[in-house]
């Protein structure tokens, strides 16, 4: 009802997981066909071997699994329900009862043309929690409705629809201070498919825009994003390059 029908097939495969690959690749050939085309994005890149055995990149996409209880990635934003292609989210999936904190919101983002160094303060986390409904009946949402928070999240956007004769539907954006500590909580907004071979794709998506518009006419840039809190633990994260790459990219389109 709410997912796009057409994914990359490259970032499909982003997880390191290799049970993962196999199922998504017989279901990709049984259930879809692909098609291919040239497309331009930041690639994310790391400077050191040791570093890039903590993470896993494919196309716009970095993901770094360096906890259990965390599953954290840089990638495109997705912005008013649309992809932003150039721009620069992080992404935190975090186990349900774990608590999580940044221990700063600065992130240093730093021009390789010319050294100079901008300093930004992203102030809030986003995630989006789907329901559906029939009838009279409860409602079914993709996740817990729940306040991650000490308080109350605040509501940034909703949106209804409604299936004939008796289905509704809503998609609602909430946001908090990105200066909190927060809670991770399950969700299954993610393809079945997905969830039964990862466990981490159980778990709700929160996004933190540092780059919210296409940063695709400018410059490599490297990001220093702040450290992390999870339960107490502390976890650290390398320099991150960006740079502009055009490469064939293929998608899958669901055979209906």
């Amino acid at each position: 009802m709410w997912r796009k029908r057409e994914q990359p097939v490259r970032f499909i495969l982003g997880s390191p997981t290799i049970g993962r690959a196999i199922v998504i690749g017989l279901a990709t050939v049984l259930t879809a066909c692909a098609t291919c085309r040239p497309e331009t994005f930041l690639k994310p890149s790391l400077d050191l071997p040791l570093q890039r055995s903590i993470a896993h990149i494919e196309r716009a996409a970095i993901q770094f699994d360096t906890s259990p209880r965390l599953r954290s990635a840089f990638r495109e934003c997705i912005l008013d329900g649309r992809l932003v292609p150039g721009s620069i989210c992080f992404y935190l999936r975090v186990a349900p009862g774990s608590k999580v904190k940044l221990e700063s919101t600065e992130i240093l983002i730093t021009r390789t043309d010319t050294s100079s160094v901008a300093k930004i303060r992203p102030d809030r986390f986003d995630y989006v929690i789907y329901c559906r409904k029939k009838g009279e009946s409860a409602p079914e949402c993709s996740s817990p409705e729940d306040s991650p928070i000490d308080g109350l999240p605040e509501v940034l956007a909703r949106f209804d629809s409604f299936i004939p004769p008796d289905r509704s539907g809503s998609r609602t954006l909430y946001s908090f201070d990105a200066r909190l500590e927060f809670n991770g909580a399950t969700d299954t907004n993610m393809p079945v498919i997905w969830r039964t071979v990862d466990e981490k794709d159980n778990w709700r998506e929160y996004q933190l825009v540092i780059l919210g518009q296409s940063a695709l006419d400018g410059p490599p840039i490297d990001i220093d994003f702040p450290k992390i809190s999870v339960d107490g633990h502390v976890i650290s994260f390398p320099k991150v390059r960006f740079s502009r790459r055009t490469e064939e990219v293929c998608y899958v389109r669901q055979i209906q």
